[in-house]
């Protein structure tokens, strides 16, 4: 089922929804695909967004966003029916929107806007990019990180962020990396409530470093993709070192239980995310991102598609796709959708179903 997008438009597939802009006739029309029979689920007509623009999905799959490129001109959608919860004349860019609440974050320029939903008009307006912890408010103004008060944009309590640094909120904790001069880098977890300073763990080679969650107790500090970067598995409540690896980690849920897929070289392991037994490996599908959906690893390769079975990382069948190359760009019911490039128009979407 070939889904192509017409006219000066755009599509974005993130965590399972496919939403299109079609520039026809001059003003944009978006719409949501049904991944698994390529049929519209829902379409708006955006007479206020002139073409060309561009669509983003946020929020974990529950919003998405229509902002034109040559004019100031935005409207938020509901993803799971369409109906509009937000217009205004500016012009959205970057990662798509979040919600706290009420209020609506988008990338804005150089900075964030916070909208006000049932008010309808923006809220505050930061020259920083503001992420969403569950009920915090983290921003990032490439000096510092800072705890914002939602009310009224103003950082309540900051701490110093180095040029590669991350950070996460994991509920009163604030983690921070910290990319220093030299092989030793370090992590630090501070109190929200107060700023107090709880552990600080040196580490070697972060580079670009992410954190993220393992489990509620445990977190996952990723070094970067440079060469000699490692992943490291820590304690949240003392900053103890569980157990590190070589190369890249994610942390993924199979069956409910956490466990880190760690590529290293040519090898791509899965191991238990507290203890890091190693349950699971095969060689590494390079290039190739593997995509992590309901209990399976899903990857391209020489114009296949592989599906591997988690935590085991044992095959369960391939398929061979047309004589084009393409990239996985989700998952469906008994099936997946492949994005293939295409001259003009960026790619094509193509649904295989059985």
């Amino acid at each position: 089922m070939p889904v192509d997008p017409d006219g000066a438009g755009s599509y974005e597939v993130a965590d399972g929804v496919i939403a299109m802009v079609d520039g026809t006739g001059g003003t944009a029309t978006v719409r949501r695909v049904d991944p698994a029979s390529g049929e519209d689920l829902w379409s708006v007509p955006l007479p206020d967004v002139a073409v060309p623009a561009e669509v983003e999905v946020g929020q974990g799959g529950s919003l998405v966003s229509v902002s034109s490129t040559s004019a100031p001109a935005t409207v938020i959608l509901d993803a799971a029916d369409g109906r509009v919860v937000w217009r205004g004349a500016v012009k959205g860019v970057g990662s798509g929107v979040r919600t706290l609440g009420d209020l609506v974050l988008l990338d804005v320029g150089e900075g964030t806007a916070a909208i006000d939903v049932p008010a309808g008009a923006i809220r505050w307006q930061t020259q920083a990019f503001v992420e969403v912890f569950d009920t915090r408010l983290i921003v990032d103004d490439s000096k510092s990180f800072g705890l914002l008060d939602p009310a009224t944009g103003h950082p309540s309590r900051t701490v110093p962020r180095e040029l590669f640094s991350d950070a996460h909120v994991f509920g009163d904790t604030f983690v921070v990396t910290s990319d220093l001069d030299g092989p030793e880098d370090s992590v630090s977890a501070y109190d929200l409530a107060t700023g107090a300073l709880l552990w600080q763990t040196p580490l070697e080679h972060l580079g670009r470093a992410e954190v993220t969650s393992v489990d509620d107790g445990t977190v996952l500090v990723d070094g970067g993709d440079s060469a000699g970067n490692g992943m490291y598995v820590l304690a949240l409540s003392t900053g103890k070192v569980n157990w590190e690896a070589e190369g890249d980690g994610t942390a993924i849920r199979v069956d409910g239980q956490p466990h880190v897929l760690n590529e290293r070289g040519d090898r791509l392991d899965v191991r238990r995310g507290v203890t890091g037994e190693l349950v699971g490996s095969m060689p590494s599908p390079g290039e190739r991102t593997p995509r992590v959906v309901g209990g399976a690893l899903y990857y391209d390769e020489e114009g296949k598609v592989l599906a591997v079975r988690l935590p085991e990382l044992v095959g369960q069948w391939e398929v061979a796709l047309t004589d084009r190359v393409g990239a996985i760009r989700t998952v469906v019911p008994r099936g997946f959708v492949v994005e293939y490039p295409t001259a003009g128009s960026g790619g094509e979407l193509v649904g295989y179903v059985d």
